[in-house]
């Protein structure tokens, strides 16, 4: 039985906020229930990794429980690179990898955490204008 957002918005008695969506709507919310997928396998090689990385024998020991928020795993991720003799070959690199991670994350924050406004009836594709309003900033994005 295929999903239909329609009947999840039923339950709700919210309405039907896609009536206005483009035919091709559809595409584009499985493109984004596939990145949410994609990212939580991500987050669990990530969390995997840094488990296989802190019981190498010459690994520091924590003095804290396994970070939870994602920054923090980056972070503990370069540490242990960094402190562990047999894991600093990879120093640099892993550096490089949180970086770009860092960037990646902020970025899926954006998409899953969004003000949807609706669709742009300007662009030529499928366009989503959302925008994402913290206590220090408020900025409008284009997904």
């Amino acid at each position: 039985m295929a999903f239909n957002p329609k009947n999840l918005v039923k339950v709700f008695e919210a309405g039907d906020p896609f009536r206005n969506d483009p035919p091709d709507a559809e595409s584009y919310y499985a493109a984004i229930g596939r990145i949410v997928a994609i990212w939580g396998r991500f987050e669990q090689m990530l969390e995997q990794s840094i488990s296989m990385m802190s019981v190498l024998s010459d690994a520091p020991k924590p003095n804290e429980p396994p970070q939870v928020s994602y920054k923090r795993k980056l972070g503990q991720m370069k540490v242990l690179c960094r402190d562990t003799p047999s894991l600093n070959h990879i120093h640099d690199a892993v550096r490089t990898f949180a970086s770009t991670a860092k960037i990646l994350g902020n970025k899926r924050h954006e998409l899953t955490h969004a003000n949807w406004q609706g669709f742009s009836k300007k662009a030529p594709e499928p366009t989503v204008i959302f925008s994402n309003i913290s206590w220090d900033t408020a900025r409008a994005c284009r997904g």
